[in-house]
């Protein structure tokens, strides 16, 4: 029968060695190879994995049925399918001192000393060919990079287009979605990824997005217009799908909720939202005979004096209801009325941003108008190249400013009434969802209407967020009426 074969094909999964033969394009080569020469085959392996650093765990494989004489050799493609590092082939080179046979279509080597040396030769330039093609593309990357062009897969918003990157018209709607959702400070990441799978918002393989997804969309500077590259900020030429404002307040707030998030101590409801009303410490809980307590941690300096008694949770938890209950005092007559006059006032707003874009999109359109005639002065050699240069400079510094602006007034148009609403919702129902709500629900609740909560014997006096302080206070109806801004004029 011969001696025995195994077929090895690898494809790479490395972005610096992108072969042109497909695994069965490799078999089909290599089959036909053993059937003109007669050789005896008696198993195919088949491998997805780079072959620049070692631990290939099928050519390990490969590796110990040749070492324990289950085959006699292996037949491949082309010698940069078998290996690509030094110490694989030095292996190689073991296993030919051990007169196992190593074929491949394009050529094979003598178990001589110079069949070795002109394998070795062949590897070693494979060797160099993977270090170079990686460091001339890391070249390339940064080149790009410094230049201001994304070099790599465009982020979940944007699509790759002839080496540019521009909006994805659907996606990019949910990005911004995204990032106004979350800086209404009413969402946890895993309440938002629900709410925007809910929508339709899809990951690239067509599954609902994740937190870890989303955590890295809110986290990514590259949709104010900023590529983060090896630890490193850079302008980029992109546009933007939000503002730098937008960004860095969504940053603010997952920092908060990381903090107000415990890692541990799962088990008491309100650890953590709580300060002492007499000396101004932390309130910590405990566990006693079944029961939770909270009680005064006594930890700043002059404290050992504290006088505030222990609570039950189950009173604790009677007290914060209360405190819910003030914030969803406002009745559903008066709901109704600020929510007309939200609409209202949003439809005044929408007129007025509509007349700004249209001011604005003239004014670069004159922009443009100049930028394009001192281009023709210059041509007819009308003006000095100095002079040429500095108008340029001075259109583009201009058409920036613009756009920024116009920019600016499409996001603040965008979610505010939605955001408003949401509000209005929350607070309305805030005292029904407590009752209902579960642990994690109390808790995102409890951190979306206050800032803190002060306990003082045996009572919880709210600190509230705005505008929670304000429907807690009754200013009903000139805090939440159009007017406020009625002075306003659109950009001109």
């Amino acid at each position: 029968m011969g001696p025995r074969i195994v077929i090895y094909c690898r494809k790479s999964t490395d972005e610096d060695d992108k072969q042109i033969l497909s695994l069965s394009a490799q078999s089909r080569l290599c089959q036909d190879f053993a059937q003109r020469s007669s050789i005896n085959v008696i198993k195919e392996l088949h491998e997805s994995a780079s072959a620049k650093q070692k631990g290939r765990p099928v050519f390990n494989e490969l590796v110990r049925m040749l070492e324990n004489n289950e085959i006699d050799g292996v037949l491949c493609h082309k010698e940069d399918r078998l290996t690509r590092n030094l110490d694989d082939s030095a292996k190689i080179n073991d296993l030919m001192d051990k007169n196992k046979i190593f074929l491949f279509t394009t050529g094979s080597y003598d178990n001589t000393p110079q069949g070795k040396f002109l394998f070795n030769i062949i590897s070693s330039t494979s060797k160099w060919f993977v270090d170079n093609l990686s460091e001339e593309t890391k070249k390339g990357l940064n080149e790009k990079i410094n230049q201001g062009d994304w070099g790599g897969w465009a982020p979940t918003g944007y699509l790759n287009e002839n080496k540019r990157v521009i909006i994805d018209p659907n996606k990019s709607t949910y990005i911004k979605r995204a990032f106004s959702l979350m800086n209404t400070g009413l969402y946890s990441l895993n309440k938002l990824s629900e709410r925007l799978s809910e929508e339709g918002f899809r990951s690239r393989q067509g599954k609902p997005i994740n937190q870890s997804t989303l955590y890295s969309i809110l986290t990514n500077p590259f949709y104010y217009g900023v590529m983060r590259w090896n630890g490193k900020t850079h302008p980029g030429n992109h546009e933007g799908l939000i503002t730098e404002d937008v960004w860095i307040q969504t940053q603010l707030i997952l920092k908060a909720k990381g903090k107000s998030k415990p890692s541990k101590h799962l088990d008491f409801a309100y650890r953590g939202f709580l300060t002492c009303g007499e000396c101004g410490c932390k309130i910590t809980a405990e566990r006693q005979k079944g029961h939770v307590y909270y009680r005064c941690t006594k930890s700043k300096g002059g404290a050992k004096s504290c006088s505030q008694p222990y609570i039950r949770e189950e009173d604790l938890e009677t007290e914060i209801a209360k405190g819910l209950r003030i914030v969803s005092s406002i009745d559903e007559k008066n709901l109704n009325l600020i929510r007309d006059n939200l609409r209202l006032s949003h439809k005044e707003e929408t007129e007025y941003r509509k007349k700004s874009v249209d001011n604005l999109g003239r004014l670069l359109a004159k922009n443009r108008e100049k930028s394009d005639r001192i281009l023709d002065l210059r041509i007819d050699g009308e003006i000095e190249k100095d002079t040429y240069e500095r108008k340029v400079a001075e259109y583009k510094t201009e058409e920036r400013s613009i756009l920024s602006m116009l920019d600016n007034t499409n996001q603040e148009n965008s979610s505010w009434f939605e955001n408003a609403e949401l509000l209005l919702d929350l607070a309305y129902n805030a005292h029904k969802l407590f009752l209902l709500g579960d642990y994690q629900q109390k808790r995102d609740l409890i951190s979306s209407v206050s800032s803190n909560l002060v306990l003082t014997g045996k009572s919880v006096d709210f600190e509230y967020k705005k505008p929670f302080d304000i429907l807690t206070e009754g200013h009903l109806h000139s805090n939440w009426l159009p007017g406020s801004d009625s002075n306003r004029r659109p950009i001109d």
